[in-house]
């Protein structure tokens, strides 16, 4: 169970450090970025052209939006999708194993002594974390955010 504790902490300091942006960014045509310009206008898609003034960004939906290079505040690009799917595994296997044994101390039947019920606990732990895990994976793979990053403007 220590080990269980200790891979969840290494998990989630790994993905602190993966957070941190990359200062070597640049906008090209193809690039999933995400913009927001001085008229109140944001706009999610994929880079289609860029030019001196303008930059063409075309949306999963609807028409091509051309966006003045002066009036962006900000513009993002993306780095794809960071997995939570470890995440996910090890927190599935901690809640269910530990309900599991939990449940098993917590009953008393009048035969069973104290380190009986918490050899079966830790049974129970073992085989109720292994479906935790699978469904904890399931779960952190389908909640992985996608991963933005500051770009510069092109021009600026």
């Amino acid at each position: 169970m220590r080990g269980l504790v200790a891979a969840a902490l290494l998990l989630f300091a790994g993905d602190a450090a993966a957070q941190q942006t990359s200062t070597d960014v640049t906008v090209q045509p193809g690039s999933r970025v995400r913009v927001m310009a001085m008229d109140s206008l944001r706009v999610t898609g994929r880079v289609e052209a860029i030019n001196d003034e303008r930059l063409f960004v075309a949306p999963r939906r609807g028409i091509p939006v051309s966006i003045s290079l002066a009036s962006i505040d900000s513009l993002h690009v993306s780095r794809g999708h960071r997995s939570r799917t470890g995440q996910g595994a090890v927190l599935g296997a901690l809640l269910a194993g530990s309900v599991a044994y939990l449940g098993a101390l917590s009953h008393e039947p009048s035969a069973n002594s104290p380190r009986q019920r918490v050899e079966e606990g830790t049974v129970l732990f073992a085989l109720a974390a292994i479906p935790g895990a699978l469904v904890g994976a399931a779960v952190g793979f389908l909640a992985s955010p996608e991963r933005w990053v500051r770009a510069p403007v092109p021009g600026r």
